[in-house]
C-alpha cells in the first residue's frame, strides 16, 4: 500500500529537486522510495539527542520561525509505500528529529550536496552523469588528455593510424610472418 503525505521544506530546495526530478525525467515519489532506506541508515547511526538537546532544537526552530516566518513555507506531496514510510516515522521518532526535519536534510543535501565535507550537489552530478556519460567518466578519472592521444578513446578503431602507428603495425606483421 502506498501512502500519499505531505512535507515541509525550504522553498528554494523544494523547487529545485522537484526541477531535477522533471529534468531528469524521474518521479519524485520512485526516486524516495528508492533512496530513503539508505538514507535511514545514516540517520540510525546518529545518537539520540537529550530531551535538553532536542529542546534546545526546538527553541532554535521557533526563534527562527519568528525572525523569517516564511522560511519553511514550501509543501511537497510525496507518495511513499507505507512500510518505509512507518520506518522513517519510526526512526525519526526514536532520534528525536522532526519528520520534516529528515526529509529537508536529505533534500537539500541532494540538491545542495555538503560543502563541509566537500560534497557537491549528487543530483548535479546525475545530471551530468546522464547527459555527458563519457565526459564525466573522464573528467572524474582525470584524464581528459587521454581521450585523443591514447588508446583509451572507444572510437579509436575507427581512427586511421598515424604513420608511426602504421609502420609499428607492418613491422609487427612482418615479424609474425617471418616466426
Amino acid at each position: 500500500m502506498r501512502v500519499r503525505t505531505t512535507i515541509n521544506l525550504a522553498p528554494q530546495a523544494a523547487k529545485e529537486f522537484v526541477a531535477s526530478m522533471k529534468e531528469l525525467g524521474i518521479s519524485k515519489d520512485a526516486f524516495l522510495e528508492r533512496t530513503l532506506p539508505h538514507e535511514l541508515n545514516f540517520l540510525r547511526a546518529l545518537p539520540k539527542p537529550t530531551t535538553e538537546q532536542r529542546q534546545a532544537l526546538d527553541l532554535v526552530d521557533q526563534v527562527a520561525g519568528l525572525i523569517d516566518p516564511m522560511a519553511r513555507t514550501a509543501k511537497l506531496s510525496i507518495t511513499l509505500g507505507a512500510p518505509l514510510l512507518q520506518r522513517i516515522n519510526k526512526m525519526c521518532k526514536e532520534k528525536r528529529v522532526r519528520r520534516d526535519d529528515f526529509f529537508g536534510a536529505y533534500i537539500g543535501f541532494l540538491v545542495n550536496g555538503d560543502d563541509e565535507i566537500g560534497c557537491p550537489s549528487p543530483l548535479s552530478q546525475v545530471k551530468q552523469l546522464l547527459t555527458e556519460p563519457r565526459t564525466h567518466y573522464y573528467e572524474s578519472q582525470q584524464a581528459i588528455e587521454a581521450i585523443f592521444s591514447q588508446s583509451s578513446n572507444p572510437y579509436r578503431r575507427f581512427m586511421a593510424p598515424t604513420g608511426h602507428e602504421l609502420r609499428g603495425l607492418l613491422e609487427q606483421a612482418a615479424d609474425r610472418i617471418t616466426s
